[in-house]
């Protein structure tokens, strides 16, 4: 039994579990977790902008989710969003490995219903050279998308150029790009 005996709006927590008291910070690891002694709490709960209470959870898992909820509510708009990008850019740096790792995650937001979530996270994860270059995983990824509502096509318009179709031959792009000026365009409108 862990039971949250503080926690303030940055996220931090201050916890007793396994007979020993913990501060707890996001991003909420084992690693970012520091056993404290009895003074150091009760001098951060005076001296630090901590609301007391006294709530009990199962586990650690149960703690950190609850943490993390009340972090996202107290979010403001301009927050979330620079959250979104920051996580965005992460992915644009993907590897073929990282990017197949996040292949579940992406199935889950899909079946439950979170296309546009998993929509931008495969636009992210497809901006990332490296896993463009990776043909069966760029096809896997695209036939996630397929599997998203329509509106993926608008996720993915502005990485069409870049993603979906790698020039390997400039001669022959130069070529094809005379002749479709020369036409008039690739595409021809007819009146009605």
């Amino acid at each position: 039994m862990i039971t949250l005996h503080a926690a303030d709006d940055g996220g931090w927590a201050l916890v007793e579990a396994e007979g020993k008291h913990w501060l707890v910070r996001p991003p909420y690891t084992l690693a970012t977790r520091a056993e404290l002694s009895r003074e150091q709490v009760l001098r951060a709960l005076a001296t630090e902008d901590f609301a007391a209470e006294s709530t009990h959870f199962d586990g650690w898992a149960e703690l950190c989710r609850e943490l993390a909820r009340r972090r996202i509510e107290a979010a403001t708009p301009k927050q979330l969003a620079q959250a979104a990008g920051a996580a965005e850019r992460l992915l644009a740096r993907s590897t073929p490995e990282q990017a197949r790792a996040s292949i579940g995650v992406i199935e889950r937001a899909i079946s439950q219903g979170r296309s546009l979530r998993a929509q931008r996270t495969i636009a992210a994860i497809l901006s990332s050279s490296a896993v463009r270059a990776d043909e069966e995983l760029s096809g896997l990824l695209l036939e996630l998308l397929k599997r998203c509502e329509p509106s993926g096509r608008a996720v993915l318009a502005p990485l069409a150029g870049q993603m979906l179709w790698p020039v390997r031959d400039e001669k022959a792009v130069a070529r094809q790009s005379a002749a479709a000026s020369q036409r008039g365009g690739i595409v021809r409108s007819t009146a009605a």
